[in-house]
C-alpha cells in the first residue's frame, strides 16, 4: 500500500518547485492602483491582496473575503507556501523597510523584521524560494541610483545579508530549481541582474533591447527556466536573450507554460503568450489594461487587476475567459486614536532581569490594552488584553518574551495608566508610563565610578532612522564630551556609559533628530543595586520631591540630591528641606555652567525624614537619590515633579509579602489641606481612605495598614496643589532593596 502521507508531501515539493511564489512583478507600476499587490498560495488554495494599508485575504474557493488584516504602508506581499507565512513588505517615510510576518493558518502578524534601506521610493519587490525558506526585498538606495538585495532567513527572520546593486531596482523573482534571484534594474538603461542564492552575490546583469522608466516588470518560469523581463525571454542557463514576446508580462503558469501579460501598444485586455512557441495564443477580453496579475497553477486561476481598482479579475486559464469579479470592500473609518498611549525605552528578560507592567484602568469602563514590543534587533511582537473597570492588571513580561531586551509602546482605549517594574538580585526599578517621544531628554544623575554602571536605552518609534547626540555633563563642569548614535527604525539601542566615560559622575543631556524615548538605568555593585529614571524633557526653575531621608536607625539611609545645570553660565539653585514638625531650613548651592553637582542631604539635615524643594535662578534638573540599608546596599531614584497636582495616579503597587508599600504626600502650601485616596485591586473592589496633610510638610502613609496582601493600584486627590511619591521596600536574597517614583499627574 503507498503512503498517503508520503505522496502529500511529493506533490507538495513538486507543486512547490513548479511555482515562483513572488510579490507582483514591479511595485513601481502600480502605484496607482487601489490594490497594490497579489500573490497566491496554491496549496491552501488562498489570495492575499494589499488594499487600504492592509493586506485582505481571499478564498480562492468561494472568492469571497475572509480576513482583513491591518499593515500600514504596504509595499509588496509573497508567500512561501512550504511554511504558510506570508510576507508583507511595508515602505518607511524616509527609506528602510519593515517586513511583516503573517501566520497563514490563523491570519495573524507574528513578528514584523525591520531591513535597511535608502530614502527614494521606499520597497519595489519581494520575493520567496520556497526550497531554501529566503525572502528577498529589492529596493533602491537613492535618486543617483543603486538598489539593495536583502535576504532573510525565513526560519529565524534574520536578515543575513544585503547586496548592493546598480541603479534603481523595480522588481525581484525567483527559480527556487535553479537557487538564481533575478531583480529587474535600470537607471541609464534597463537590465535583469542575476543572483546567486548560495552565495548572494552578482553573476552578471543582462541589458535589455528597449529601455523602460521604470524599470520592467520581471517574471520567471521554473520550470523552463526561463525569465520574462521587458518583452523580452532570457535564457537562465547561458543568461541571455533569447526571444521576444509582444507583452509585458505579468505572470506566468508553470504547470501549462502561459505567460500573461499586458498587450503591446493596447488599452485593455491581458494577452496570454505560449511558452513553447513565444507567440500570443489569445487576449482575455478586459475593460481595463492590467497592471499586477498572479496565477494558481493548481486551479488554473488567473487573477487581473487594473490601475486605481478595487475589484480582481479571475479568468479561467482553460477558456481565457472572466469567470468571476471580487469586489474588496470600501474603505474602512479610520481607528479613533487611543485614549491613552505610553512608551518605556528600557525592558529586559534575560537573566537574571524579570519585568512588570502595571496597568491601572481607573474608569467605570473596561479597558482594552495592546502592547507592542520592539526586540532589540528588530523583530515586532504585538500582545492585547482586557483591563477591568477600576482595577488593576499586572503583566509579567518573560512569561511572554522569554530571554530578550525590547523597548515597549501601549495604546489603550481608555484613559488607562501604566508603569514598569524590573528586579535584579535583590534590588528593583520603576519607571511610569512616558506619554510621548520627545527630541530631548535630561538626567541629572550618573555615574560611572567604582562601584557604578550607568546605562541610557534610547527608544526610536519611528518608522524612520534617527540620529541621537548625547552629551555629558562632567561634575564641577568642564568640556562637557559627546557622543552621536544612528537609531535604525522601531528599534531600541542600549549605550554602556562606563565604556564611553570611565570613572566619571556626569548628568546627560540627549537631542535626537526625530523624537524619541529615553531612559537611564544605573547599577550599583556587589549585589546589583539597581534604580531607573525617565528622563525630563526641558529643565524647570522649581522643583519638588515628597521623600528625603538621614534616618540610621533601625535601618540606615543615605540621601543625595544632583542637580545639572545645563546652561552656559553660572547659576544657584536654593534648597528647602520640609521637616516632619513643619519647620523648614534652606540652603543655596552654586551651580558652574553645563555641570552637574551633588548634594548630600545627610551632611545638612541628619538623622530625620523630609520633603525637599528646589528654586534655582535659572532653570535646572533635579533627582534624588536613597541608598538604604547595609552592604549589599538598595537604591532608590527620582527626577522631581516641576507643578504640584490636585491628582495623582499610582500604577503599581503590592502589599502581598515581600512588599511594604509607602505613599508620601508633599503640601508645599502655607494651610492644612485634605487627601482622598481609592486603591484599586484586580477583582475592581475600590478601598478609599481620607487624611488630613498639616503645612509644609509630608505625610507617611503605610499602604499595608489599608489593603492587605494584594497588588494595588492609586489616585490620590488632594484639596491643595500637592506632589505624590510612592516607595516599595522588600528583602529578598538577604538584602533591602525597593524602587520608588513620583507619580503620574492627572
Amino acid at each position: 500500500m503507498i503512503n498517503r502521507s508520503i505522496c502529500r508531501v511529493v506533490a507538495l515539493l513538486l507543486l512547490i518547485a513548479a511555482f515562483p511564489v513572488t510579490s507582483p512583478p514591479a511595485i513601481a507600476q502600480t502605484t496607482n492602483a487601489s490594490i497594490g499587490g497579489l500573490a497566491v498560495n496554491p496549496v491552501t488554495n488562498r489570495v492575499y491582496a494589499e488594499l487600504d494599508n492592509s493586506v485582505v485575504v481571499i478564498d480562492g474557493t468561494s472568492n469571497s473575503v475572509i480576513a482583513t488584516l491591518s499593515t500600514p504602508n504596504v509595499g509588496a506581499v509573497a508567500v512561501n507556501p512550504a511554511t504558510n507565512r506570508i510576507y508583507v513588505l511595508r515602505e518607511g517615510s524616509a527609506g528602510g523597510s519593515l517586513i511583516s510576518v503573517i501566520d497563514g493558518a490563523t491570519n495573524t502578524i507574528l513578528t514584523t523584521v525591520q531591513v535597511a534601506g535608502g530614502p527614494v521610493g521606499g520597497p519595489h519587490g519581494l520575493a520567496v524560494n520556497p526550497t531554501t525558506n529566503r525572502v528577498y526585498v529589492a529596493h533602491s538606495t537613492s535618486s543617483g541610483g543603486g538598489a539593495l538585495l536583502s535576504t532573510i532567513d525565513g526560519a529565524t527572520n534574520a536578515v543575513i545579508s544585503t547586496l548592493s546593486i546598480p541603479n534603481f531596482s523595480a522588481g525581484v523573482q525567483v527559480n527556487p530549481n535553479t537557487n538564481r534571484i533575478y531583480i529587474s534594474i535600470g537607471h541609464t538603461g534597463s537590465m535583469v541582474g542575476v543572483v546567486d542564492g548560495a552565495t548572494n552575490k552578482l553573476i552578471t546583469v543582462i541589458s535589455l533591447a528597449s529601455f523602460f522608466s521604470p524599470p520592467p516588470n520581471v517574471v520567471v518560469n521554473p520550470t523552463t527556466n526561463r525569465i520574462y523581463a521587458g518583452g523580452q525571454v532570457i535564457d537562465g542557463a547561458t543568461n541571455t536573450v533569447v526571444a521576444s514576446i509582444p507583452v509585458d508580462p505579468l505572470a506566468v503558469n508553470t504547470t501549462t507554460n502561459r505567460i500573461y501579460g499586458m498587450p503591446a501598444g493596447a488599452t485593455s485586455g491581458l494577452a496570454v503568450v505560449d511558452g513553447a512557441t513565444n507567440t500570443v495564443q489569445a487576449t482575455v477580453p478586459l475593460t481595463f489594461l492590467p497592471v499586477i496579475g498572479a496565477v494558481n497553477p493548481t486551479t488554473n486561476r488567473i487573477y487581473a487587476v487594473g490601475s486605481s481598482s478595487r475589484t480582481i479579475s479571475v479568468i479561467n486559464g482553460s477558456s481565457n475567459t472572466v469567470v468571476s469579479t471580487i469586489s474588496l470592500p470600501a474603505p474602512p473609518p479610520p481607528a479613533p486614536p487611543p485614549a491613552a498611549t505610553f512608551f518605556f525605552a528600557e525592558g529586559s528578560t534575560q537573566p537574571p532581569f524579570d519585568t512588570w507592567f502595571l496597568v491601572q484602568n481607573p474608569t467605570d469602563r473596561p479597558a482594552v490594552v495592546q502592547f507592542t514590543f520592539e526586540i532589540h534587533g528588530g523583530q515586532v511582537i504585538t500582545r492585547s488584553f482586557s483591563v477591568g473597570p477600576t482595577s488593576r492588571f499586572s503583566l509579567f513580561a518573560n512569561q511572554i518574551l522569554p530571554n530578550v531586551a525590547f523597548s515597549t509602546r501601549i495604546d489603550a482605549n481608555q484613559a488607562v495608566l501604566v508603569e514598569r517594574s524590573m528586579f535584579v538580585g535583590f534590588d528593583g526599578d520603576v519607571v511610569t508610563g512616558i506619554p510621548s517621544p520627545n527630541r530631548t531628554w535630561l538626567f541629572a544623575e550618573g555615574s560611572t565610578q567604582n562601584p557604578f554602571q550607568t546605562w541610557l536605552l534610547l527608544q526610536n518609534p519611528n518608522n524612520t532612522p534617527t540620529t541621537a547626540t548625547i552629551t555629558y555633563l562632567l561634575l564641577g563642569g568642564g568640556t562637557p564630551r559627546t557622543q552621536v548614535l544612528s537609531l535604525p527604525p522601531l528599534s531600541r539601542t542600549s549605550v554602556f556609559v562606563n565604556q564611553v566615560l570611565p570613572n566619571a559622575a556626569f548628568s546627560t543631556r540627549v537631542d535626537s533628530s526625530t523624537p524619541i524615548i529615553v531612559e537611564r538605568a544605573m547599577y550599583r555593585f556587589p549585589g546589583n543595586a539597581a534604580t531607573a529614571d525617565a528622563g525630563v524633557n526641558s529643565p524647570s526653575r522649581t522643583w519638588f520631591i515628597p521623600e528625603g531621608n538621614t534616618t540610621r536607625s533601625p535601618i540606615p539611609f543615605d540621601t543625595f540630591l544632583l542637580l545639572q545645570n545645563p546652561n552656559s553660565s553660572p547659576t544657584t539653585a536654593t534648597i528647602t528641606l520640609f521637616q516632619p514638625n513643619g519647620t523648614s531650613i534652606s540652603f543655596t548651592q552654586r551651580l558652574a555652567p553645563t555641570s552637574r553637582q551633588s548634594v548630600f542631604l545627610n551632611q545638612v539635615l541628619p538623622n530625620t525624614t523630609f520633603g525637599i524643594r528646589v528654586d534655582a535662578a535659572d532653570p535646572i534638573i533635579a533627582e534624588r537619590s536613597i541608598f538604604v540599608g547595609t552592604e549589599p546596599r538598595g537604591a532608590l531614584a527620582t527626577p522631581g515633579a516641576t507643578n504640584p497636582a490636585t491628582t495623582w495616579f499610582l500604577a503599581e503597587g503590592s502589599t502581598q509579602p515581600p512588599f511594604n508599600e509607602v505613599i508620601y504626600i508633599l503640601n508645599p502650601n502655607a494651610s492644612a489641606m485634605s487627601a482622598h485616596i481609592d486603591f484599586d485591586v484586580p477583582g475592581g473592589q475600590v478601598v478609599g481612605r481620607d487624611f488630613t496633610i498639616l503645612p509644609t510638610r509630608t505625610l507617611t502613609i503605610s499602604v499595608n495598614d489599608i489593603v492587605v496582601d494584594s497588588p494595588v493600584s492609586a489616585r490620590v486627590t488632594t484639596s491643595l496643589p500637592s506632589v505624590v511619591e510612592r516607595t516599595m521596600f522588600f528583602r529578598k536574597l538577604g538584602s533591602l532593596g525597593g524602587h520608588d517614583t513620583i507619580g503620574i499627574r492627572g
